[in-house]
C-alpha cells in the first residue's frame, strides 16, 4: 500500500502560514517636509539671450542676415542673388542699387 499523504486543505493552510511568515512587514512612510509641501516644480524658462543672434537666411536660402541692416538685405534680399543694377527700397525707406557685391545708396 502506498503511504498516505496529507489532505489538500491542510497543505494549503501550511503554505499560507509560511507565506505570511516570509512576507515583509510594511514600513511607515516618512511624512513630507513642511517646506516642500505646496511647492510645484516649474520648467526652466528661456532667457532673452537664447532668442538673440540667430541668423536668418535670405530668400534664395544660401546667405544669412541679421535683419537689422538698413539696406534691402534687412528684408532678406542679398546682393549676391539679385541681378546687378536693380534698385530696391531699404529698411530706412531709401533706394539702393545693387553692384553685385554691395548695396549702394542712390
Amino acid at each position: 500500500m502506498p503511504p498516505k499523504g496529507e489532505p489538500f486543505s491542510k497543505a494549503k493552510a501550511k503554505e499560507a502560514k509560511t507565506k505570511e511568515a516570509k512576507a515583509k512587514p510594511k514600513t511607515k512612510r516618512r511624512p513630507r517636509s513642511k517646506t516642500r509641501k505646496g511647492k510645484s516644480i516649474s520648467r526652466k524658462r528661456r532667457t532673452s539671450k537664447e532668442f538673440q543672434t540667430r541668423p536668418k537666411t535670405c530668400d534664395c536660402g544660401t546667405h544669412t542676415y541679421t535683419g537689422t541692416e538698413v539696406t534691402p538685405r534687412g528684408f532678406g534680399r542679398c546682393e549676391e542673388c539679385i541681378p546687378e543694377h536693380v534698385i530696391l527700397v531699404g529698411r530706412d525707406d531709401k533706394l539702393y542699387r545693387n553692384t553685385g557685391t554691395a548695396w549702394v545708396k542712390v
